[in-house]
């Protein structure tokens, strides 16, 4: 059997791009700032496109992962996030990761994501600690820095708001795109008490450049 019909046969041939099979390491990962309000420091592992368009490898890998349930995508990406993680989050105290739009879907990445990150930095998840207080819209779907913003405002609640104070918290979302989530999110927590957040992503798009006022 060849390699490719050994890759058909488990399922991976979105890794295959031109008959090569990507191999997709920390080193090739383009670590990235996140610029953004309410975290004192955000790094992302790099582009989900190019300009927008075309998928990078790491944006395949992630969108697999997310749209397609590839847990294999999914452990792939645990390794490399927490390989950025141990080196520009080192001091963190706690894992905080953003809940989930659609409770009721079977496999949730994100949770995977932070269950596999738990485990590989010794960083405690908290799994439960943060909850959404009602519905609103993808926010994907919206077009403006103002939408997002509006779409996301007092969205998050902290369910124990004891666990975090003065504490160094880590917050983990798959993608960044306006940052509109993550200063809501920085905001509940610094309001029960976070003293130093951090903010890591898979990856960033290119919304800071094609998004709207």
């Amino acid at each position: 059997m060849s390699l490719k019909e050994i890759v058909r046969s488990l399922k991976l041939e979105w890794l295959f791009e031109e008959n090569l099979l990507l191999k997709l390491g920390y080193s090739d990962c383009r670590i990235l700032p996140l610029k953004g309000k309410g975290f004192e420091t955000g790094f992302c592992l790099g582009e989900y496109s190019y300009d927008n368009s075309g998928r990078t490898a790491l944006g395949k890998l992630i969108y697999n992962f997310k749209y397609k349930s590839n847990q294999d995508a999914g452990k792939i990406l645990a390794g490399l996030v927490s390989q950025l993680i141990k080196e520009k989050f080192g001091q963190s105290q706690i894992l905080v990761s953003v809940p989930p739009s659609f409770t009721s879907r079977v496999f949730q990445p994100i949770s995977f994501l932070a269950e596999g990150v738990s485990f590989k930095t010794g960083i405690s998840w908290e799994k439960d600690i943060l909850g959404r207080t009602r519905l609103c819209q993808c926010q994907k779907e919206l077009r403006s820095h103002w939408e997002k913003r509006k779409n996301v405002s007092d969205l998050f609640k902290l369910n124990q708001p004891k666990s975090v104070r003065d504490k160094m918290v880590l917050l983990l979302d798959d993608i960044y795109d306006s940052g509109a989530t993550l200063a809501e999110i920085c905001r509940v927590l610094r309001l029960s008490g976070a003293y130093n957040i951090g903010a890591v992503t898979l990856a960033k798009t290119g919304f800071e450049h094609y998004g709207l006022p």
